[in-house]
């Protein structure tokens, strides 16, 4: 695989792998504040207004003043996702994360008990641990020197008699922990010390969906490293189109879709979607082309009978009779997935597809740029086969250089350059508003595709809570 080996990770039995609080001290009591100016609480207002009549304001793509009040009032309040326990497998892994620019150490302690933490050394600020990932007993701050156990405590420091002695409590140098919770092997991190929703109600309808992608066999899923890259757009635009934005496809990403064999690629078969609004700003979308889920009949068709005992039994139907080709969502705020059948080589038979499943975080670094965290992911008990080419279609497809990546960047990159314009314009994003909702037995708001009910979903939540 082109040098990169797709491990598999078994955990010993534990009796649970929840984080634990008690006698753990956050060391700080909320998140700053941010009253936003006149000017951008006129301009929330007018577009909470015109979401209600399906319209969304460019200004909301690129302004700055906005992003600014994004950064507390967005993602210092919401779960965001930060690992996958299968990259901390074993005592003493950690890797270093972010939250907008808040960087975060995940560590699975000596107990065996997850934990996030801030990377910011408690005496004087440093971020004292560089390394992106590896494995360690301690944590020691290479400016002072003080050093902390894989739990947040100190532990100790040079001439520890003479610069803190036996009087000074300890607990002041303790690391900053933040909340974390854990859902199918996923960690997110929420850095209000008392969020208003724990991750369960965060999610809320959008645990049935998230299932579909985190749950189909009882081994569970395995990450690889993510693969990271900088590009010049406004993370809004990728939250956006991953909330359930199907309809692009073949317009967008046509020279992809030319490397598909003929036979599985239906001009009207697309109809039989669906987008969902599935509350809380999340979003997901379905299509289908073909009649095994993401042509998994094609090499694991093992997978689609395992499913039937983890997924509900109203998720496996779902599951089965209507995401059989693309499963694409958007967890508000910045974290989306793909789960669909993508091309590794050149061919005219379905051999050349291989299903894909792949996770990414759009982290903003200012208004107008954002850095992209891309993870391949497959069910630790997998064929090796298919191990082997769904990372090679992966690689072909939604990576920095990917055929179906690369239409994306263009569109990302111009909507953000036209955001910056000096008129103020509204974009129609009422496709499928003449629909009526459907129910086919799952949560949420449903329409037919195309529609673009997810898309506002995200854009509604980000403007409610820019406005709390």
């Amino acid at each position: 695989m082109n040098g990169t080996t797709i491990k598999t990770i078994l955990n010993e039995p534990k009796s649970k792998n929840d984080i634990k609080y008690a006698n753990e001290s956050f060391r700080y009591e909320s998140i700053l504040d941010h009253n936003v100016s006149e000017r951008v609480f006129k301009m929330l207002s007018e577009a909470e207004n015109l979401i209600e009549d399906g319209y969304v304001p460019l200004y909301l793509l690129s302004d700055p003043e906005i992003y600014e009040a994004e950064r507390i009032k967005i993602f210092a309040t919401s779960w965001n996702f930060l690992a996958h326990e299968s990259e901390i497998p074993y005592p003493g892994d950690y890797v270093v994360r972010y939250i907008e620019q808040t960087p975060l150490i995940v560590v699975r302690g000596e107990d065996n008990i997850i934990r996030v933490f801030l990377n910011v050394c408690p005496h004087k600020g440093r971020e004292f641990v560089k390394a992106e990932i590896g494995n360690t007993s301690h944590i020691r701050c290479p400016y002072h020197g003080f050093v902390y156990n894989t739990r947040g405590k100190l532990v100790g420091c040079p001439v520890q008699k003479h610069a803190i002695g036996d009087i000074i409590n300890y607990n002041d140098f303790n690391m900053y922990r933040i909340n974390s919770e854990i859902y199918h092997g996923f960690i997110f991190g929420n850095l209000d010390p008392k969020p208003k929703k724990d991750l369960l109600n965060f999610l809320g309808d959008f645990k049935f969906y998230f299932d579909l992608v985190s749950n189909k066999s009882d081994t569970g899923l395995t990450f690889t490293n993510p693969q990271r890259w900088v590009v010049p757009f406004n993370w809004k635009a990728a939250a956006d189109n991953f909330a359930g934005d199907i309809y692009h496809a073949f317009t967008a990403h046509a020279t992809g879709y030319a490397l598909f064999p003929k036979e599985t690629i239906k001009a009207n078969a697309v109809l039989t979607g669906l987008q969902v609004d599935a509350g809380n700003g999340h979003g997901i979308a379905f299509s289908r082309i073909i009649d095994s889920p993401q042509w998994y009949g094609n090499w694991w068709p093992e997978l689609i009978k395992k499913a039937k005992n983890t997924l509900t039994e109203s998720e496996y139907k779902f599951w089965t009779k209507y995401s059989t080709s693309t499963i694409i969502g958007n967890v508000f705020p910045n974290f989306g997935f793909l789960n669909a059948g993508m091309p590794f080589k050149g061919g005219s038979t379905k051999e050349s597809i291989a299903p894909i499943l792949t996770f990414r975080v759009w982290n903003p670094i200012s208004s107008d740029k954002t850095q992209i965290w891309n993870w391949f992911a497959i069910e630790n008990d997998a064929p090796d086969d298919l191990k082997k080419y769904s990372y090679l279609a992966y690689q072909h497809s939604f990576t920095a250089n990917g055929v179906f990546e690369e239409d994306d960047m263009e569109n990302w990159i111009t909507q953000t350059h036209a955001g910056k314009s000096m008129l103020k314009l509204k974009l129609a994003e009422k496709v499928g508003e003449y629909k009526p909702l459907i129910n086919v037995g799952a949560p949420g708001k449903i329409q037919s595709y195309p529609s673009d009910i997810g898309s506002m979903s995200f854009w509604r939540e980000l403007v409610n809570k820019l406005l709390e």
